[in-house]
């Protein structure tokens, strides 16, 4: 359960990303989830992105995850996502860049877990450029 959540925010990242001129590099992503009941800590990683990364955005495309009324907006992106699947999901976003090296931004979901619990989510989340890959 865990893994999709992380994985289903991460999506959420995508379509922001893939409308917004990057610089390909060394990118440092700090994420921090919200979770009643669950802990957590912000995570950061950092990861190597090419021209063709950037392009396509960062994060794999899932084929249950349906986004929907994405709109740019000046430097920031809204959107809504659905997915369906063992635990149905919905949620929004919303991405402000602050140059094609720095962005932040916060989704929140709706998580309806196969006979459990419904649950909400919140992360947050912001990336910066730190230069060049080596």
């Amino acid at each position: 359960m865990k893994k999709t959540v992380i994985l289903i925010a991460a999506l959420a990242q995508q379509p922001a990303l893939a409308s917004q001129p990057a610089q390909e590099g060394l990118w440092e992503y700090t994420t921090q989830m919200d979770m009643p009941g669950m802990p957590t800590q912000p995570m950061t990683h950092r990861a190597c992105l090419s021209r063709q990364d950037m392009e396509t955005g960062p994060v794999p495309k899932d084929q249950n995850c349906q986004v929907k009324n994405y709109k740019l907006s000046g430097q920031t992106a809204t959107w809504q996502m659905e997915c369906q699947g063992p635990d149905r999901v919905s949620g929004d976003g919303r991405i402000t860049f602050k140059s094609n090296s720095a962005y932040e931004g916060e989704t929140r979901m709706r998580i309806q877990p196969r006979g459990g619990t419904p649950m909400e989510m919140k992360q947050r989340f912001s990336a910066r450029r730190l230069g060049d890959c080596k």
